[in-house]
């Protein structure tokens, strides 16, 4: 684990919600211009996603939810209740994931009343089979308002 000064978080992903049939459609308006690949669907089940890929490994998560999923399952999760076609969210990753520790400590420090909960693991399977997983942490909603970014790191 890195020493509190040296930990600095770099920009992972943006998160785009879009409905099911935009997702559906996109990339063959895109074709050509961007890099977009099929993301797959998340462990969940509840969404799937394609993701527009940067030379330097940052990417744009375009994100829907499946297509006739159960409004209560809709509303259950973290971006249930947000509107389709905005940047919903956002994420930086660190270099080891032991420096999740570091950042909580930065954070509750701060006293800012923002708190990161502890890791959350998470995942999808790509549409080749593989299975991709990952540990995110979030922040602790003030006021029932996320305050500021997500942390990830792929394991």
């Amino acid at each position: 684990m890195a020493d509190n000064a040296s930990v600095k978080p770099i920009l992972d992903h943006i998160v785009i919600l879009i409905s099911y049939e935009t997702l559906q459609e996109l990339p063959k308006r895109l074709e050509g211009a961007l890099t977009v690949i099929d993301g797959g669907t998340h462990a969940d089940g509840r969404t799937l996603n394609k993701l527009i890929l940067f030379s330097d490994g940052v990417y744009i998560e375009l994100i829907a939810f499946q297509q006739n999923l159960d409004p209560e399952r809709r509303k259950s999760h973290r971006w249930g209740e947000l509107e389709e076609g905005a940047i919903i969210d956002w994420a930086h990753t660190l270099p080891d994931e032991k420096d999740f520790a570091v950042i909580q400590k930065r954070v509750k420090e701060a006293t800012s009343g923002a708190t990161y909960r502890d890791p959350v693991a998470g995942g999808r399977i790509r549409p080749d089979g593989v299975e991709l997983k990952w540990c995110f942490l979030y922040d602790t909603p003030i006021r029932g308002a996320w305050s500021f970014t997500g942390l990830c790191h792929g394991l």
